[in-house]
């Protein structure tokens, strides 16, 4: 029996739906939990929309799905896929950082050798004191079978170097994630409740805010969020569907797009094990997987 050397990768996209940074913040926003100002800048809207930006400063961020946008460096400008604007820049100068990325491919540690082409940009607030950078994130855990907290001192681009500072409390132990964090507990407890609810609503698997800023007057502020939405729940969730996304649904489809250099071989196939022996003769040629 041939068995796909796209399978795994099939399989571990079920039930898995990845949101955009700024669609993570969305959820969060919605349900209390501070955030940065921002807008979302495409090709279509950039000559009018930063005109009226005043902060003193500005972070402008490639809108991916790949993590490491801090380290990542776009293919053709050389520049990071985050930019810090500092001394109030003008609508100029941050129009200039957005055309520098919109249309180039971003390469991080979590793209192919290609990258990932950015067709939005986030221009956000900048935070002048950021104060302590902590991680807290709301998953559903299988083994236990339920949400779970994953709670570090500690967070920002090397949170992953540093998996054994990282725990796993219960959601109704405001107690213990107070004490990780070194926060007062009814404030931590009223971020939990807002973390909790904005995971439920969503239908997420995993919402995470990394990092999450503790100013000195222990104020929370959400600098980045990213959110993974279960694909089951999409009927209830559809607001969250890129338009091929919505196309594939909507037909009751299964489409799959798989990146990569040489995968320009569109599929068609009826039948999820015809479409994985055609992806096998295509030896790595197949764009996507459609059942």
């Amino acid at each position: 029996m041939i068995i796909s050397r796209n399978l795994q990768k099939i399989i571990q996209c079920k039930r898995l739906l990845h949101l955009f940074e700024w669609q993570g913040k969305r959820i969060l926003a919605e349900h209390g939990v501070p955030i940065q100002q921002y807008k979302l800048i495409d090709k279509e809207n950039i000559k009018t929309s930063l005109h009226d930006i005043t902060w003193p400063v500005v972070i402008v961020k490639a809108q991916c799905l790949a993590g490491g946008r801090g380290k990542g460096v776009f293919k053709h400008s050389g520049k990071k896929g985050i930019q810090v604007l500092l001394d109030s820049p003008d609508p100029a100068k941050i129009q200039s950082a957005v055309e520098s990325m919109l249309g180039d491919k971003l390469v991080t540690a979590q793209t192919t050798c290609d990258g990932e082409q950015i067709n939005e940009v986030m221009v956000a607030e900048g935070v002048a004191e950021l104060g302590r950078e902590c991680y807290l994130a709301l998953h559903l855990d299988t083994k236990l079978k339920k949400p779970m907290f994953l709670v570090s001192a500690s967070g920002g681009v090397d949170i992953e170097s540093n998996p054994d500072g990282v725990h796993t409390v219960d959601p109704s132990d405001y107690a213990r994630i107070a004490e990780i964090l070194e926060t007062p507990l009814e404030e931590t407890r009223q971020l939990c409740d807002n973390l909790t609810r904005a995971f439920r609503s969503s239908d997420a698997l995993l919402l995470e805010i990394n990092p999450l800023c503790i100013t000195a007057n222990n104020q929370f502020l959400a600098i980045d969020a990213k959110a993974t939405v279960d694909d089951n729940a999409l009927f209830r969730q559809g607001r969250f569907l890129c338009p091929s996304q919505s196309a594939s649904t909507a037909t009751s489809a299964n489409h799959i797009r798989l990146d990569g250099p040489d995968r320009y071989v569109g599929c068609m196939v009826n039948g999820a094990g015809l479409a994985m022996a055609t992806m096998d003769m295509l030896n790595g040629k197949a764009a996507n997987f459609l059942d």
